[in-house]
């Protein structure tokens, strides 16, 4: 909540919450302040709590609202007083109160009396009554039977609580309290009788049984209503109850009634109907029964109508089943071997018939056998052994006998077979024995391989025994010229068209190559003009091997562009040099060194400079083609702009120039020049004509925009000036040193500014009392004073030329920044008169300016305060400041201290910091 803003009505006198006038401010538990014709409240606290109240006089009552909040304002008779109450539970921010004189009247219109109902409690049917604004009216209404019919009353169309009271009389009648809301307008009040109506409650229906209500879930008082409950099949009848009591219904049918309140019905389903399932045990354990959830089996079972059983049934080891029978019905298993009796509504017996199991011996055989087989018969019965015998056929290794289940030996020489205690259908498998083979090794050597008579490349193998096998005897390129020995098993064979052949393989051979060796070839080093071709090496070479030579170039002559070539009969290749300087070539032929490329000797000339070292070197010489073997060379130097040259080298050797350019005679080597340049001092001439900082600074180019660059900070301790900024000689600010202030010499100088005025701090205090004389005393007193020591510079430099207090109404009147009203101060009057001049309407405002011209040192005045009274026969609420002019020479300033506000029975005891303060300067 941030204010309440109650109008003024004339004739009406208006008090607090203490019943104090409420033009005195507020002495209760809220302020107040009067703007236009209203008077606002304000909390002294945080906010208002939650309820706020003041009082009037007026010779009728009168009416306060809140729009939208009516029942917020409540009035009541307090004497000679009206007292007023408001609920801000509900409201925040700021509240506009309406206000009238006297106090609005309306009607309320009553109803007739009917047949189920009658208007009492201090009111009669039909009656039309006048009562006051927000008034309420309280009436009975009398109800012949609340059990039938049920009541409500309405206001201008809203419905209205009603309480049920205790009935006094000694009719049976329901008598009902009715109290209106507040009455705002005219109102009519009307009485409706409705039928009573109770709700039914039923259950869900179960897999027990059906539950199915006749008709809607509400039911009229005196009704009957009606409902099925059904058993579902394998359950009993079921209880029915009816708000408690059990009931009885025929084929499922049900009726109760005549109702009189709310009903509900609850069903107790019947129990479940269950038959006996018996399964029949084996007396020699040919089978046993299993639980499909793998648990213990229980031989009787106990199942509910139309439910279903389902089980296993397990053989022993060598039997199977035949038949297994519910009631002597057959039954057929599931998926998993499940057996299911299902839909059972009788008890049930359950039998199994087995017989002995026999299985089957089968054999699988290759399409082509080289082997004998003597079989036995195609069945056997359960545990019996089984023979039968496989022989190879010549030349073939004993057949694979492998067997699906059981275990199969091989029994004495005669290939007979025995498969042992035999438990299911059994495979033999027969796979034929490999046929005999001879290895063939040959033995590998260097220069040649084992190729087939196609040229695929051999190697160590096997063959069928008494095949024959043929190969050839491939040379390497480098090997070409050698004639090859071979050897088998130590004997020499000699080839037919070049394939060698080994005859009716019918042991393992072993095949040797001997009298093979590498090709031998010349190298020629062709010598020529400007070069030397030499070697450390033999010009006879082996194939494959190879062969380094080195090229060096006669006294001025370059090789650096040399083509070096080995020519042979199959082509002519190019060799590269090394990272060593030597050539090398492989030899695989007779070879020609050829070399062509040789020039004359010519030297370069390299800057080792960048941009960075400022300098550019210029060509005299012609050095397109470079320069001839003991030439000369002629060039210039040139710094860049802000930059000299300190020193000019050629490899390394410091070297002067004659008339501007650098020679260098007998060149022998190339030319690498570096030039060392360094930053162009530059003075800049500062220039200060008012205290001790005229110097000057030394600046190079790579000060120029870094923090180097920045003018030079000035030191002062003057209390009257402060250095305001460094200037060209155009008059021009300068907080930097620029690259076109380096192009020529520079002079900047010092400007600075009054700051006399920082010292001075002024505090202005005030209260209000009333005197003897029973005079309201509005009171201001400005203290004047120095936040430092002043200094003797500042005590002969500064005079006090004015000093006075400003007063006004309101605070708005009284706003030291405003221009308007500095420039009044400050083109005043400034005759010295001996008490105080006084201006009204300043700037055209509400206020006045009391004040004394005078001229002072400031030490006259440090310390020292003025003061101004004003005196009224009403309570006044009033604001002053006070102020002080400073002058230096043609400089004046104004200091203004804070504007201090005062009213009536309040006094300002906050204490001001006298510290220098922000200061308007005109």
């Amino acid at each position: 909540m941030e204010k309440i803003v109650i109008p003024i009505l004339d004739g009406v006198t208006y008090y607090d919450d203490v019943k104090r006038p409420m033009g005195a401010g507020g002495k209760g538990e809220y302020n107040i302040s009067k703007e236009n014709d209203s008077y606002v409240l304000t909390g002294k606290g945080d906010s208002f709590g939650d309820f706020v109240d003041f009082y009037v006089k007026a010779e009728e009552q009168p009416i306060f609202s809140i729009e939208g909040n009516e029942e917020a304002v409540y009035v009541e008779e307090d004497g000679s007083y009206w007292w007023i109450m408001v609920d801000l539970t509900d409201l925040d921010g700021t509240i506009n109160m309406s206000a009238q004189k006297g106090i609005e009247k309306y009607t309320v219109t009553w109803p007739n009396n009917s047949d189920e109902y009658i208007i009492g409690g201090g009111a009669t049917a039909g009656e039309i009554r006048e009562v006051n604004a927000n008034e309420q009216v309280s009436f009975t209404v009398s109800l012949k039977d609340k059990f039938k019919n049920s009541l409500v009353v309405k206001q201008n169309g809203e419905s209205l609580n009603i309480n049920e009271i205790k009935n006094e009389e000694s009719t049976d009648d329901t008598i009902y309290e009715v109290t209106t809301k507040p009455i705002t307008r005219d109102t009519q009040l009307t009485i409706e009788v409705k039928p009573q109506t109770y709700t039914i409650t039923v259950p869900e229906s179960t897999n027990a049984y059906t539950f199915s209500l006749v008709g809607s879930s509400t039911v009229s008082y005196g009704e009957n209503i009606q409902f099925y409950v059904v058993p579902q099949n394998g359950y009993e009848e079921p209880v029915v109850k009816v708000n408690g009591q059990q009931v009885n219904g025929a084929n499922g049918f049900y009726s109760y009634g005549p109702v009189t309140g709310d009903v509900k019905i609850t069903v107790t389903a019947g129990e479940t109907i269950h038959y006996q399932v018996n399964f029949i045990d084996s007396d020699n354990g040919e089978y046993t029964f299993e639980d499909i959830q793998s648990i213990a089996f229980k031989t009787t079972q106990e199942v509910g109508y139309n439910g279903s059983v389902s089980f296993k049934v397990k053989p022993a080891e060598g039997y199977v089943i035949k038949d297994v029978t519910a009631n002597n019905k057959l039954l057929v298993s599931g998926v998993g071997g499940v057996y299911t009796i299902g839909n059972i509504v009788e008890d049930q017996i359950v039998r199994v018939e087995v017989t002995k199991e026999q299985y089957n011996i089968t054999y699988e055989e290759p399409g082509e056998k080289h082997y004998s087989l003597q079989a036995g018969p195609k069945a056997v019965e359960y545990g019996e052994n089984y023979t039968f015998y496989v022989n190879p056929e010549e030349g073939y290794n004993n057949p694979t006998v492998t067997v699906s289940n059981g275990t199969c030996e091989a029994v004495g020489e005669n290939g007979m077979y025995i498969l042992s205690g035999i438990t299911a259908n059994t495979t033999i498998r027969i796979e034929n024995g490999s046929l005999k083979t001879q290895q063939i090794i040959l033995n590998s050597g260097e220069g040649f391989r084992y190729v087939s008579e196609e040229g695929e490349e051999l190697e160590n193998t096997t063959i069928p025994w008494g095949s024959d096998f043929t190969f050839k005897i491939e040379l390497d390129k480098n090997y070409n010229e050698s004639k090859p020995i071979v050897e088998v098993n130590s004997v020499v064979i000699s080839p037919e068209n070049g394939v060698y052949k080994i005859s009716s393989v019918d042991k393992d051979q072993v095949v040797s190559v001997a009298n093979v060796e590498r090709n031998i070839y010349n190298v020629t080093l062709k010598q020529g003009t400007g070069f030397e071709l030499s070697t450390t090496e033999s010009t006879e070479v082996h194939a494959g091997d190879t062969f380094t030579f080195s090229l060096k170039p006669e006294l001025g002559y370059d090789i650096s562009n040399a083509k070096v070539e080995a020519v042979g009969k199959s082509g002519t290749t190019y060799v590269e040099k090394d990272d060593n300087g030597y050539y090398n070539v492989t030899v695989n032929e007779d070879l020609t060194i050829v070399v062509t490329g040789i020039k004359d000797q010519t030297f370069s000339v390299t800057v080792l400079n960048d941009e960075t070292d400022h300098a550019t070197v210029k060509n005299v010489s012609e050095t397109a083609d470079g320069i001839k073997y003991d030439g000369s060379y002629q060039f210039t130097v040139e710094a860049d702009e802000f930059y000299q040259i300190d020193q000019v080298a050629i490899n390394g050797e410091e070297v002067s120039a004659v008339n501007g350019v650098y020679t260098k005679n007998n060149v022998t080597d190339n030319l690498q020049i570096e030039v060392i340049t360094s930053e162009k001092p530059i003075v800049v001439h500062y220039v200060d004509d008012k205290y001790d900082n005229s110097e000057d600074v030394v600046y190079t180019i790579s000060d120029i925009g870094t923090s180097s660059a920045k003018v030079k900070d000035v030191q002062n301790n003057s209390q009257v000036y402060a250095f305001d900024k460094w200037v060209d000689a155009e008059g021009i600010p300068v907080t930097e040193i620029t690259e076109d202030m380096l192009r020529n010499e520079t002079t900047l100088k010092a400007t600075w500014t009054p700051v006399f005025d920082k010292l001075m701090s002024i505090v202005t205090k005030g209260n209000e009392v009333v005197n003897e004389d029973e005079e309201y005393v509005v009171t201001y007193e400005t203290l004047f004073s120095f936040v430092e020591e002043i200094s003797e510079e500042y005590e002969s430099a500064v005079r006090i030329t004015g000093y006075g207090t400003l007063y006004a109404p309101t605070k708005e009147n009284i706003d030291t920044t405003d221009k308007e009203i500095q420039k009044a101060i400050m083109e005043r009057d400034r005759t010295e008169n001996p008490g105080l001049t006084i201006v009204n309407n300043v700037a055209g405002k509400q206020l006045s300016n009391y004040y004394r011209n005078r001229t002072l040192a400031p030490s006259e005045i440090n310390g020292q305060s003025i003061g101004l009274s004003k005196y009224s026969n009403n309570p006044l609420d009033r604001w002053g400041a006070g102020w002080i002019e400073l002058t230096v020479g043609e400089y004046s300033v104004l200091v203004f201290s804070e504007p201090e506000h005062v009213t009536y029975d309040e006094q300002v005891t906050q204490k001001m910091d006298l510290a220098a303060v922000d200061v308007n300067v005109y």
